[in-house]
């Protein structure tokens, strides 16, 4: 693995250690050529190997030199058995062999000398190895040597050295003669055996044809090869060849049988064309290929009886796409011999004709494949007639599947023209206009928290997973037993099945499920992942010739690779649709309702077919980006699927989810929530832009002695898995401190005597004796146990705000109206949204790149910005829809740089589109080195001198919007000036949302922004950020957000006349009054003002209601159940917030006082 990684390993050095230390190990076994394998194709440490290589042939080779003048030094060189010393090492014995045959691998120009002595050694294996070696090495290296060892005595050291010259082109008239002499003495030599087969004449056909009868398939693939290759090959013993039961023998046949014989043995081989073994089916299909009938309807006929399932397939799409015209044949697919085409060709027909469609499924149900079965009872749900009764019955009675039989009892329903049964609980559904805020993993407190959904990564139906659900939660759950790439649902046979029958292993309790995710680290595509299963496929489909492109993907144009991918990807999200029906057909019957999650168009995207993708809800996340990618990258999905729910997962902690936990951590120490914290500016974010919210917390405590990395263990810590006075928080904390007072105490009196010693006030012989007679001093309370326990607190304490930051912005998102209108807006090309004015708008759609724009509905925009490159695909379907939106919209595109030309060539659907689409200012502007040179009066410079501008606007004839072409290097601020100033000179219907490079949403009730780094200046809120307690909050150009509210009423909060509240359970009733609101809630409630200070009225008895101290509040507020009200300020000094408990269910005023100095104070 290391050898094939481009990526330089983490640890080379150790890794290089244990070769060198295995490498004696397996010299002259079986497991040799694994090691000189990985010498020829590791790009680690080959210097330090062949270091260490030739230490050890420089004592061979002397001993050598010395055992050919019979000194004295060979014999020492000898054991008392006769055998080398250094055989020690291996166990067979072949060290000095290993090393040549190593060095020759690695072409180790001071080895030559070397090898060339050993290749005059006494030992003809050493002899065999050196000329084996001098063989890797490129003429004229070692050219004397491997033609003196052509007359070698030993059969073996000949024959290695005519396969050398061999190897360099030299054909030597006495290999194949070596080849025979040697395959005689040893009739277990395959290379022997090889050169006969490739070189030898019609003479050597009786030694090939006593070869076929050998036991080693080895030996059996070589002979078939020389036999079809001399045209020696009888047809009896052909036919033999075929049934082989080693599939290497038939494969080698399939591939060199001329046209001519694969006619005769055409019966024999369309039964391997459905063969189990996928390669073995391949080679027959390949094979075929040659006698493939020309007539359309045969060939159609022929490929549906032998092709690759993929092809199948296709040809069952496109006989459906003829309708009535295809029906025919179609229905014939329903008979196929493969059960994946009868399946879906029964889907097809009924989409065409129901009838059709049920006297198929009919026949169908006693299908030997459960998914066969699957489908016809499906169809038969919803097309069943009452003579059909007696089957459906028959089949119910014999039929063990779940999901299969309870299609059929809505069959029988539908046949006996009675109600359909009682459907199954449906799930709970993700809503597509109010958050629901999720949580990736759910924990034993999931009954309790404010979190509406969870994301697990791997299913798990406890207790605390069936209570959550059955009160409405929803739960989502990873699959992570299906196929790792959606192509090979259609590509590798194997997987065919696998894919949706590890789906049915892992989830076959559906209690707490209400849908599955598929990707997020289980699933992916990259370019050439799936080649060896399909790469004939894609030569047939591009039109390519197989025997040319042999299944070596270096065989490929750089156009052909590109060529490549794209199948690739188109292939890969049919596969994914594939899986996403199979679901629906097996787990929707089962759970109505039933929910596809995926990851994949984020993960694997985005890409040419985004718009092919079948799923429920989409998914994503990026914890370490900015909030401007965060939310262009959620626009993204809600641009090109705007009816599908969206989940962001978000760093759900303080500090981010990379900050080591160990008992250096400073954890927070405020109980109103950091504006500048990812838990609420980047859940703020996502929300603004569209999505549900979702947390990823999940953090690794570590022990004092640990260091964080990857590699580091610990103790894990989850957001619901740690509570107030729980054990688990305990065991946390004990974890992180454990042995820290030790370390604390060594670390002081090591530093202080030390100093004593510095200063000469201690002397050297008793430093050691003070610092052992303070460690062993015991109970005493010391400062080292202080510093610990209040460390400890700290982090306890740390943990649950953490916690209680993370729950309550899971409150207050809760149940938020989401925004399902269009921005005015648009950005193309740049899904950082940085490039010149696209970093302007605070709302906007967005597309990653201009193909995308083919079948975007354009009309909702006024304002289309493009991050123009000219190496940028422009197929024309997406740039006649571009100029549709032009010609028909008061409205401004907006071109940073320049477009490259429309090419038809990378269209996503292809096909006869008319006439080329060019640019219609292609005469009007030029560009050239960043500016722009106005060549009609058309183009108007907005920027620098008609010959030489740095922003032009084109008005064009006949078109109602503008276009502004901007290569310049304008600020922010200056750009908008400018666009601005575009839209009234041409009077144009265009809006760019403020503030500048924010994200902000304004709904009823409600303003929100958030921001980062990368924004321009900052932006101010009046009001009262409900969960900060920031006062007129100002959002500054940094990771950040703002929530304030006017007069609001949601699940956990409420606002009006200035006041705001969020309680810690649902609210149980709200009225809004003069200056405030009256609310009955149970639990903690928070309540702020945007001025003056926060008067609370709580109706009943509140004799035990009093004033908790301001250095208790935050241990009641996280921990306590007792009455009271804490008023806490913020540090920083910009607002508080006052909380309120009582023990049971409480009703309360609050209002906002302001005194006549705060009225009069702006």
């Amino acid at each position: 693995a290391m050898a094939d990684d481009p990526r330089p390993p983490a640890r080379p050095g150790a890794a290089i250690q244990i070769v060198l230390r295995m490498m004696p190990v397996v010299w002259g076994t079986a497991s040799e050529s694994a090691a000189l394998a990985f010498l020829g194709r590791t790009r680690h440490g080959r210097q330090e190997i062949e270091k260490d290589l030739l230490e050890r042939l420089r004592k061979a080779t002397q001993d050598a030199v010395e055992a050919i003048v019979g000194s004295e030094a060979a014999t020492a060189a000898l054991g008392d058995d006769g055998e080398e010393k250094l055989a020690d090492e291996s166990p067979a014995g072949d060290i000095v062999g290993g090393v040549a045959r190593s060095l020759g691998i690695l072409q180790s120009v001071e080895a030559v000398p070397m090898l060339e002595s050993l290749a005059r050694s006494e030992k003809p294996a050493w002899r065999e190895a050196a000329v084996w070696a001098l063989g890797k090495y490129g003429a004229p290296t070692g050219r004397v040597a491997l033609a003196a060892s052509l007359g070698d005595a030993e059969p073996r050291v000949a024959f290695a050295a005519a396969c050398a010259l061999r190897q360099r082109g030299e054909v030597s008239r006495e290999a194949v003669a070596l080849a025979e002499t040697l395959y005689k003495l040893d009739p277990t030599c395959d290379d022997a055996l090889n050169l006969i087969a490739s070189d030898g004449g019609p003479d050597v056909a009786p030694l090939l044809l006593r070869a076929l009868e050998s036991v080693s398939p080895t030996q059996r693939v070589l002979a078939v090869r020389g036999l079809l290759r001399l045209g020696g090959m009888p047809p009896e013993r052909l036919a033999a060849v075929l049934g082989d039961v080693d599939g290497n023998v038939v494969r080698a046949a399939l591939a060199d049988l001329p046209p001519q014989t694969v006619a005769s043995q055409k019966d024999r081989i369309v039964g391997l064309a459905n063969h189990p073994d996928p390669t073995l089916a391949e080679s027959a299909r390949l094979c075929l290929s040659e006698v493939a009938p020309t007539d359309s309807e045969d060939r159609l006929r022929f490929e549906l009886a032998v092709e690759h399932y993929y092809v199948r397939r296709r040809h069952v799409a496109a006989l459906a796409e003829k309708g009535t015209a295809g029906l025919k044949d179609l229905a014939a697919c329903c008979s196929n011999a493969d059960p994946w085409t009868r399946a879906y060709a029964l889907e097809r027909v009924a989409a065409i004709d129901r009838d059709l469609a049920r006297a198929q499924a009919l026949r169908l149900l006693a299908d030997d494949h459960r998914y066969v079965r699957l489908q016809a009872a499906a169809v038969l749900a919803s097309a069943a007639k009452s003579a059909d009764a007696p089957v459906i019955r028959t089949a119910r009675a014999t039929e063990s599947d779940g999901a299969v039989n309870l299609y059929l009892e809505e069959a029988l329903a539908c046949a006996e023209k009675r109600a359909a049964p009682q459907p199954r609980p449906p799930v709970n559904r993700v809503p597509f206009d109010r958050v629901c805020m999720f949580l990736c993993g759910h924990g034993t407190e999931a009954p309790n928290t404010p979190f509406q959904g969870y994301y697990d990564l791997r299913y798990n139906p406890d207790e605390a997973a069936r209570r959550a659900h059955a009160a409405g939660k929803i739960f989502l759950a990873r699959a992570n037993r299906t196929a790792p790439n959606p192509a090979q649902i259609l590509l590798d046979p194997n997987w065919r099945d696998a894919a949706w029958m590890g789906l049915e292993d892992e989830f076959g309790d559906l209690a707490a499920l209400d849908g599955i995710v598929l990707g997020e680290e289980t699933m992916y595509f990259r370019p050439f992942d799936q080649w060896e299963n399909g790469w004939r496929l894609f030569c047939r489909e591009a039109g390519l010739d197989p025997r040319r492109i042999a299944g070596r993907r270096e065989n490929l144009t750089d156009a052909e690779r590109k060529a490549w991918w794209r199948w690739e990807q188109r292939v890969a999200v049919e596969g994914f649709n594939v899986l996403y029906h199979q679901i629906k057909l097996r787990f929707g019957i089962l759970r109505p309702g039933f929910q596809v999650c995926t990851f994949m168009p984020d993960q694997n995207g985005p890409c040419d077919f985004d718009r092919e993708w079948k799923f429920d809800i989409g998914a994503g996340y990026y914890y370490e980006t900015n909030n401007r990618h965060r939310y262009t990258q959620i626009r993204r999905f809600r641009t090109l699927w705007p009816d599908r729910p969206v989940i962001w997962l978000c760093d759900g902690t303080p500090r981010g989810l990379h900050t080591p936990l160990n008992f250096q951590y400073t954890p927070v120490a405020e109980a109103l929530v950091d504006p500048n914290s990812p838990v609420y500016a980047d859940a703020v974010c996502a929300w603004i832009a569209g999505a549900n919210p979702g947390y990823f917390y999940a953090r690794l405590a570590l022990a004092k002695d640990v260091k964080p990395g990857p590699a580091a263990s610990g103790m894990w810590v989850f957001l619901e898995e740690f509570a107030p006075r729980s054990g688990t928080l305990t065991k946390i904390v004990d974890h992180v401190f454990r042995g820290v007072e030790a370390n604390y105490q060594l670390q002081e009196e090591r530093e202080k005597a030390h100093a004593d010693l510095e200063a000469g006030s201690l002397p050297a012989a008793s430093a050691e004796d003070s610092l052992v007679k303070d460690l062993l001093a015991d109970g005493k309370s010391d400062p080292w146990t202080e510093r610990v326990r209040a460390e400890r607190e700290r982090l306890r304490l740390g943990l649950l705000l953490e916690r209680k930051w993370a729950l309550d912005c899971a409150r207050l998102l809760a149940d938020l109206p989401l925004s399902v209108s269009r921005p005015a807006v648009l950005l193309v090309g740049d899904m950082r949204a940085e490039t010149g004015a696209l970093c302007l708008p605070s709302a906007y759609d967005a597309l990653d790149r201009p193909a995308a724009l083919e079948g975007q509905d354009l009309a909702p925009y006024r304002l289309v910005a493009l991050a123009g490159r000219e190496d940028a695909e422009w197929p024309q379907a997406a740039a006649t829809n571009l100029l549709s939106w032009l010609e028909r919209t008061p409205g401004l595109l907006y071109i940073h740089g320049w477009l490259g030309v429309p090419s038809e060539s990378t269209a996503r659907s292809g096909g006869d589109n008319g006439p080329p689409v060019m640019w219609p200012w292609i005469c009007d502007v030029l560009w050239t080195d960043k500016s722009y040179t106005c060549r009609s009066a058309a183009a108007t410079p907005c920027a620098g001198t008609r010959d030489r501008a740095a922003a032009v606007v084109w008005a064009g004839k006949g078109c109602r919007g503008r276009v502004l072409f901007d290569d310049s290097d304008l600020t922010p601020d200056r750009l908008s000036c400018l666009l601005r100033d575009t839209v009234r000179t041409h009077d144009l219907d265009v809006k760019v949302p403020e503030p500048i490079g924010m994200e902000a949403l304004a709904c009823p009730g409600i303003q929100a922004i958030a921001s980062c780094a990368r924004a321009v200046s900052p932006a101010s809120l009046q009001g009262v950020d409900l969960l900060t307690g920031v006062r007129n909050p100002v959002v500054l150009n940094a990771r950040m957000a703002a929530w304030v509210p006017d007069t609001y009423l949601g699940t956990y909060a409420a606002a009006h006349d200035g006041v705001g509240i969020l309680a810690e359970r649902p609210l149980v009733s709200v009225q809004f009054v003069p200056g405030g609101l009256r609310v009955t809630a149970d639990g903690l409630v928070q309540a702020s003002a945007a001025a003056g200070k926060i008067a609370v009225q709580i109706e009943g008895d509140v004799r035990d209601i009093g004033d908790v101290k301001s250095e208790e509040a935050l241990s009641w507020i996280l921990e306590s159940d007792q009455s009271g009200i804490a008023r806490v300020e913020r540090s920083d000094g910009r607002g508080g917030a006052t909380f309120i408990r009582t023990r049971g269910r409480m009703t309360l005023t609050v209002l906002c006082t302001i005194t006549d100095k705060e009225k009069r104070t702006p």
